[in-house]
C-alpha cells in the first residue's frame, strides 16, 4: 500500500507555514515579472484619484473626488512610505499591491485549512487563488487599488467567525 502522507519534515506546521509564506511570495513575485504594469502616462482611471490622495493627502485637499476620498488609507500608508523612503508613491503603491496579494493568498490557504485538515487541499485553493487573474495579476498590473489591502481583511473576518 503506497502512502500519500507528506514527508516527516513538511508535517511540522512551521515549516508548513514557511512554505505557504515562501509560495505565496513566489507566486506573487513571478506573476509580477510577467504582467505589464498600467501606463499611467497614457490612461487616467482611477488611480489618478488614489495617487492625488497618496501625494497631497486628505485634509485640504481639494482634489479629493468621491467615491475614492472614501477609502484613503491605501493612499495615506504609500505616501507615509514615500516619505519615508524618499521615493515616489509609484514603488509605495506598488509594495502595498504585493504585500496585500501575498496576504491574501497566505489568508486564502488559512481559510481553507480551517475547512480541511489536508495541507495539499489548502495549497490548491491558495493556488487557483494566485492564478486567477482578477485575484493577483490585475492588482500587480493596476497597484493604485485599495482592494489588495481589502481582500486580506475580509478573509481575516472570515477565519475569525470560525
Amino acid at each position: 500500500m503506497v502512502s500519500h502522507s507528506a514527508p516527516p519534515l513538511l508535517q511540522r506546521p512551521a515549516i508548513q507555514a514557511l512554505v505557504v509564506a515562501a509560495l505565496a511570495a513566489v507566486l506573487v513575485l513571478g506573476l509580477d515579472a510577467v504582467t505589464n504594469s498600467l501606463d499611467i502616462s497614457r490612461y487616467a482611471w482611477d488611480f489618478v484619484h488614489y495617487i492625488d490622495m497618496a501625494e497631497n493627502g486628505v485634509s485640504g485637499n481639494p482634489g479629493l473626488v468621491a467615491p475614492y476620498a472614501y477609502r484613503p488609507i491605501p493612499s495615506l500608508l504609500a505616501g507615509a512610505i514615500a516619505d519615508v523612503t524618499g521615493r515616489t508613491v509609484i514603488p509605495a503603491f506598488r509594495l502595498l499591491a504585493w504585500v496585500g496579494v501575498w496576504a491574501e493568498l497566505v489568508l486564502a490557504f488559512a481559510l481553507a485549512r480551517q475547512f480541511t485538515r489536508r495541507f495539499w487541499g489548502a495549497m490548491a485553493v491558495m493556488l487557483i487563488t494566485g492564478v486567477s487573474t482578477f485575484n493577483v495579476r490585475f492588482y500587480v498590473f493596476d497597484p493604485f487599488r485599495p482592494d489588495p489591502l481589502a481582500f486580506p481583511l475580509l478573509l481575516l473576518g472570515l477565519i475569525g467567525l470560525i
